[in-house]
């Protein structure tokens, strides 16, 4: 991607944020919901099944670890883009 000559990202962010949020709400329509909250949810659900450990998804998600021992070590860089490569892909048509 083409940063502007600034170097900020902050409008090129928008600008996907807003693509992502115009196609979710033609998949969930109701304004009573919000649907990019449901994706974090629905990590969890893939990632179980996919067998990716609670602790690691929690640290991709940026979770707090549940307990003080379970804080113990680092979650790597590594680690978690072995986790996210065990994620099936979704097929999206532009």
């Amino acid at each position: 991607m083409d940063l502007p000559s600034s170097g900020g990202v902050l409008g090129p962010w928008r600008g996907v944020k807003n693509r992502i949020a115009d196609f979710v709400r033609t998949v969930v329509p109701d304004k009573n919901v919000a649907p990019s909250h449901g994706w974090r949810h629905r990590f969890k659900t893939t990632g179980i099944e996919s067998g990716i450990e609670h602790r690691i998804m929690d640290c991709i998600q940026g979770h707090r670890p549940r307990s003080v021992a379970e804080g113990y070590g680092e979650v790597t860089i590594k680690t978690q883009a072995a986790a996210i490569a065990k994620l099936p892909r979704y097929k999206v048509q532009l």
